[in-house]
């Protein structure tokens, strides 16, 4: 029996394809938790690497979809997110399936729906409940419910910080499976997880075609992933900037934490620097945690204003926004954002500046009529809770200002660039430059961005050995897994990727390069490499000798590698306030000041600014000793 059955396995064995063929696609059991026709935006996937959120840290900072796409956001994540963007809070919520549902509360109103087959199907942060759960809420006690019946209304309780939406999840015995199944190459990573089962396609065959409810190409093997991770390398970028994005060609940004999110296919043109993105139906956001300070701050973004702006039933049309409740219409606290309205006199257009704090009354609109031509113009926007003070400047000039305004605490998770919410209205701009500071600028600072006068990101030099590097990378196949850092050709041991790390430069001064190679899941590498010169502040050694009563006799030396052009400052006091600087003497003549102790300070300036430390110097107290004589 197994003379035969031996050369027959090794037949088949030889037809099998190399990769996995994921014939998982037919035969699902799932219809639509959602009434049929309903708009619906996929506001966050499944994680296959891995779906931790409720245990703790999965051990890497990015995100693998079904398709083994990445640049998604919600790392860990356990199941999908939808939003309604036409009813937020109140869309019907469906079972999905026939089976036993229970009611709970434990993370916000929930259902948990146990099938026939070993699956539940889990659905969260309702903002109702469905009438078949009156008094057992809770319980314990399960309801029947078929297929396609209501269960609940989306709403945002529970864990939601933002926009409402529906937590949908699928778990077979007990463990975690993503009900679109896996689409990337080789088996499911999520099996690796003891948390997690290999996942297949669960969706009914009736719903193909329908939204993302299309399956995949089931038969085909999937391509090998040999695109490398995009990114980008910045040198100890201003301490003041929190984020910096241009939009060359990619959302990814210079300076800032955490990873862009995109919607549908981003578009981009020919900008003011570079290239500029084209707010349409895509939509991008940027997690606003440590990218926007709501007590302090200034933004400054480059906007082309196009000859007429789309129609929307707001008539609004919001250039950037960041809100911790974006769904509760009238009011809307916790909001910061930057708008074009026609609510003016007589329905006419004006730039609004609008604040909302935690209470309804604290809603303050800063505004200015709209008189710009169309084409590029600098908007900038400051605020500091401390004073409640809000300014708007366009094209480098401050056009309104007000104080006394109370701002928002919390802006909520994520900031929005040409729309208001998650399926809200595009601005019809493109948009280009946009920067974050933790601080408010003056007015003078605001005036040299809109000249284009910025700094550049990236340090040339640096007169500290430690210097902090800016790390910013995205993949668009699952995830950037390793970071390798190298100095001069010398590389560390591979690590997690972080978006910012701190690196000691050699001690010797002159140019040194920087080079990071980022490692994708598929083993694709990046390198980006920069230079960066060293100057440290210059070396002094002093010598002081007494030349008499009235002065002393200076002796200078100095130690500079740099750009040199030393500068001193020579005082009696016990600081340099006021004291000029001179260029550096190596031995001169100092005549005391009797009003002051006789001690000299002495530092050095290069021509990089770099200032040494100061060195002090005493004159020696010459003594005599002469014998006593005592006369008996």
């Amino acid at each position: 029996m197994w003379n035969r059955l031996v050369p027959l396995l090794l037949i088949i064995a030889l037809c099998l394809p190399s990769q996995p063929v994921h014939a998982q696609s037919g035969g699902g059991f799932l219809g639509l938790p959602w009434p049929a026709g309903t708009r619906v935006i996929h506001l966050a996937y499944f994680d296959h690497v891995y779906p931790s959120v409720d245990s703790g840290d999965d051990g890497n900072s990015f995100v693998v979809t079904y398709l083994n796409h990445g640049n998604v956001q919600y790392n860990s994540h356990d199941g999908h997110d939808y939003v309604f963007p036409d009813q937020m809070v109140g869309t019907p919520i469906l079972a999905a399936a026939s089976g036993v549902a229970y009611a709970r509360t434990e993370r916000g109103n929930g259902v948990v729906i146990q099938h026939p087959n070993g699956y539940e199907t889990i659905y969260w942060h309702l903002d109702a409940f469905g009438p078949q759960f009156a008094g057992l809420i809770d319980s314990g006690v399960g309801v029947p419910v078929q297929a396609g019946e209501v269960i609940g209304s989306s709403g945002s309780s529970g864990f939601v910080r933002g926009t409402p939406h529906l937590h949908f999840e699928v778990r077979l015995y007990g463990k975690q499976v993503d009900p679109y199944g896996w689409f990337g190459p080789g088996p499911d990573p999520c099996a690796e997880y003891d948390g997690c089962l290999a996942s297949t396609w669960l969706w009914r065959d009736e719903l193909r075609g329908s939204y993302d409810f299309t399956p995949p190409d089931a038969v085909a093997i999937p391509q090998p992933d040999t695109s490398p991770p995009l990114a980008l390398l910045t040198l100890n970028p201003p301490a003041d900037l929190l984020l910096a994005a241009d939009f060359d060609g990619h959302p990814l940004q210079s300076v800032g934490a955490g990873f862009p999110a995109s919607i549908g296919d981003l578009r981009y043109q020919t900008g003011q620097h570079g290239e500029a993105l084209v707010i349409n139906s895509a939509e991008l956001t940027y997690p606003s945690n440590q990218n926007l300070n709501p007590a302090v701050g200034t933004l400054s973004v480059w906007v082309e204003v196009p000859n007429s702006y789309p129609a929307n039933r707001i008539e609004r049309h919001y250039l950037i926004a960041a809100s911790a409740n974006p769904s509760a219409a009238p009011v809307y606290t916790d909001t910061l954002a930057l708008r074009r309205d026609m609510l003016g006199p007589g329905d006419s257009p004006r730039w609004i500046f609008w604040t909302v704090g935690a209470e309804a009354a604290s809603s303050h609109e800063l505004a200015v009529p709209d008189t710009l031509a169309p084409g590029w113009h600098h908007f900038a926007i400051s605020w500091e809770a401390r004073n409640g003070s809000k300014r708007l400047a366009i094209d480098g000039v401050e056009v309104a200002q007000a104080t006394g305004v109370v701002l928002p605490n919390d802006v909520g998770p994520v900031i929005q660039v040409g729309r208001f919410s998650y399926g809200g209205a595009g601005a019809g701009v493109s948009m280009d430059g946009l920067r974050i500071y933790q601080r408010a600028l003056s007015s003078s600072e605001i005036a040299a961005l809109a000249a284009g006068e910025e700094a550049n990101l990236s340090a040339a030099w640096t007169n500290r050995p430690r210097i902090r590097l800016d790390t910013n990378a995205i993949d668009a196949e699952g995830g950037v897994v390793a970071v390798e850092i190298g100095v001069d050709g010398t590389f560390a041991a591979p690590q997690p990727y972080y978006d910012a790390y701190a690196v000691r430069l050699p001690d010797e001064e002159g140019p040194h390069t920087v080079e990071v190679r980022y490692t994708d899941r598929a083993g694709n590498t990046r390198s980006i490499s920069q230079t960066i010169v060293l100057d440290l502040p210059p070396l002094l050694h002093m010598n002081l000798e007494p030349t008499g009563p009235l002065g002393a006799t200076i002796t200078l030396q100095a130690e500079d590698a740099g750009t040199g052009g030393l500068m001193m400052q020579v005082t009696q006091q016990q600081n340099f306030r006021d004291v000029p600087w001179q260029p550096l003497r190596e031995r001169f003549f100092w005549a005391w000041n009797p009003e002051l102790p006789q001690q000299v300070q002495v530092r050095l300036r290069d021509r990089a600014g770099n200032i040494s430390v100061p060195e002090v110097a005493f004159p020696v107290q010459q003594r005599i000793y002469l014998p006593l004589v005592v006369k008996w």
